[in-house]
């Protein structure tokens, strides 16, 4: 007597002896990604209320990436923060295939496999949203085809030693949460939380773009809000994206924006929790930009918080500050 669980939807399933068709796992992929994807975006939101996470549901970086990569740390934390969202993903998609082919559960290492190199570095190395969508939704399915499934149609098996059973799953997922996110999350908690600027400016996508001409000087401000636990900023700078803009004068001040009048904050200035820090900004055009947009997109900076001296690189995003010539 056969032990095969019958396919959902009234769907066969695929014949002995073959790889599930494209479209089969198309249509077992694509609703697992969604899925797991509004997880990760209600996880984020989650997040960001806390203070810990800001992620573009709550107005930083991604929710791919939620820290820009400036060191090892960084780069672990966000290895980390990957491998988790790999392992969400493929927690809906593994159970979906399952009952769309009819078949044996394919491997957990092979399906977070496939999510990493179709569905989530698409995020990380395109810049349009509906290309990466694209690109995942595409993908995936095929990466999963070709590296989860034996070509005579059975689900491909890694040794024992090699697989991610339940308890090892959890055992990695707390390593990594406590040893390796959780740390560096609250320690490099900066966000953004607000921006204005002068001029002639315009809102897009991306940021303000100015009009103005060479040499002439435009004015924007950004908040910088601390974590859950107060800083005590020692250094602030705008990064640039191009060396034809030149920062003429960088200014501080807590808790409102920035007027003409407003005194001049000495460093280092002590913020205290979930309280922003405006660091205004002044800058101008060596010359006119050629096809490029340029202009300030990160903030580094440098801190102390719990008697350890940091440094955090926090992107503006949306709230980039580009200049253009009219």
């Amino acid at each position: 007597m056969s032990t095969a669980l019958p396919a959902a939807a009234g769907l066969p399933a695929a014949a002995p002896g073959t790889p599930p068709g494209s479209w089969r796992l198309v249509r077992a992929t694509v609703p697992g990604l969604i899925l797991g994807v509004i997880a990760l975006w209600a996880i984020g939101i989650a997040l960001s209320l806390t203070g810990l996470v800001y992620t573009a549901a709550g107005g930083g970086v991604s929710i791919f990436a939620p820290w820009v990569l400036d060191g090892p740390w960084s780069l672990a934390a966000d290895a980390a923060w990957g491998a988790l969202v790999c392992a969400l993903l493929a927690a809906p998609v593994r159970e979906r295939v399952r009952t769309r082919t009819g078949g044996a559960p394919i491997s957990r290492v092979l399906t977070v496999a496939s999510i990493a190199a179709g569905g989530y570095l698409p995020w990380l190395l395109t810049g349009a949203s509906g290309a990466r969508g694209a690109l995942a939704l595409l993908a995936t399915p095929a990466l999963l085809r070709a590296v989860a499934f034996e070509r005579s149609g059975v689900p491909r098996r890694l040794p024992p030693a090699l697989e991610l059973g339940n308890r090892r799953l959890a055992s990695l997922g707390a390593f990594g949460v406590l040893v390796l996110i959780a740390p560096f999350a609250l320690l490099h908690a900066i966000a953004i939380d607000g921006t204005s600027q002068s001029g002639n400016a315009r809102s897009t996508s991306s940021g303000f773009l100015i009009s103005v001409a060479p040499g002439h000087v435009v004015v924007a401000q950004s908040a910088l809000r601390a974590g859950l636990v107060p800083i005590t900023v020692t250094a602030v700078t705008p990064l640039t994206n191009s060396r034809i803009v030149r920062i003429v004068r960088v200014r501080l001040e807590l808790g409102a924006p920035l007027i003409p009048s407003g005194s001049r904050l000495a460093l280092p200035v002590r913020v205290g929790a979930r309280r922003s820090l405006w660091v205004g900004f002044a800058l101008t055009l060596r010359r006119c930009p050629f096809g490029t947009q340029t202009g300030i997109t990160r903030i580094r900076v440098r801190y102390r918080e719990l008697g350890i001296s940091l440094t955090e690189t926090v992107p503006l995003e949306r709230s980039n500050v580009f200049l253009t010539c009219p």
